[in-house]
């Protein structure tokens, strides 16, 4: 922790030290995880040296970012230290020279939390509070949606719905909606291979009677087999 902030001191950002509360709130946190935090902070610094930004002046004489200025500072927030080196520099980056990262919304988080905190304890108005809430809303809904991958639930036949389903299809079965002896056979049969193999449809339907040797089944996929090519 203490590591992590004196290099960023070192670096000039002293705006990081010189409010220090967000880095006492830190402690609770990984290492990992405050290293994330400065990082961003670090970001956000680099910003206001390229936008000519004085924050801490800006936020003493009570005025805050602008819608704008939220929006390129969320563009900026997706760029890699290289491209804010190479923007800092005076260097004009064609569109495909800048270099993105995967943590952009993590560094949008840690920045809006430490400008509201940093406004609200420098700002002199009286209504710093409700500014502050109203320019964390305005980053909020800028910020780029992250979308969440769920693992998708498995759908499937209890055991006592197969055990039901398997009973009626028995041929002779009382219940078993198909009457013709044969196609009761022919319909256990396709219902028994699709569930002990797990093939598709379209592969059932495609198999000729020397793909099933003993208990192996092999699949093929046929040239011109209207049925394959219709799946």
């Amino acid at each position: 922790m203490v590591c992590v902030a004196c290099s960023l001191w070192r670096t000039g950002y002293r705006c990081i030290t010189r409010h220090s509360t967000p880095l006492l709130k830190l402690r609770h946190l990984s290492v990992a995880r405050q290293r994330t935090i400065l990082n961003a902070i670090k970001v956000l610094l680099k910003w206001c040296q390229y936008e000519g930004i004085n924050l801490e002046e800006r936020f003493k004489s009570g005025d805050h970012l602008t819608e704008l200025e939220v929006m390129r500072l969320l563009d900026f927030c997706a760029w890699d230290a290289d491209t804010h080196d190479k923007l800092l520099s005076g260097v004009k980056l064609l569109s495909k020279a800048y270099q993105q990262v995967s943590n952009q919304s993590q560094r949008i988080h840690a920045i809006r939390d430490y400008v509201s905190f940093l406004y609200v304890e420098l700002a002199r108005c009286q209504n710093k509070t409700q500014v502050a809430k109203a320019v964390s809303n305005t980053i909020n809904s800028y910020t780029p949606k992250t979308k969440k991958y769920t693992k998708n639930s498995v759908i499937a036949l209890s055991d006592e719905q197969l055990t039901t389903i398997t009973e009626k299809l028995m041929p002779d079965h009382p219940e078993n909606p198909w009457k013709d002896p044969s196609i009761q056979l022919r319909n256990l049969l396709i219902f028994s291979v699709l569930y002990e193999t797990g093939m598709r449809r379209g592969e059932l339907a495609g198999l000729y009677v020397d793909d099933v040797k003993g208990n192996e089944i092999s699949i093929y996929r046929r040239h011109n087999n209207p049925l394959l090519a219709a799946e």
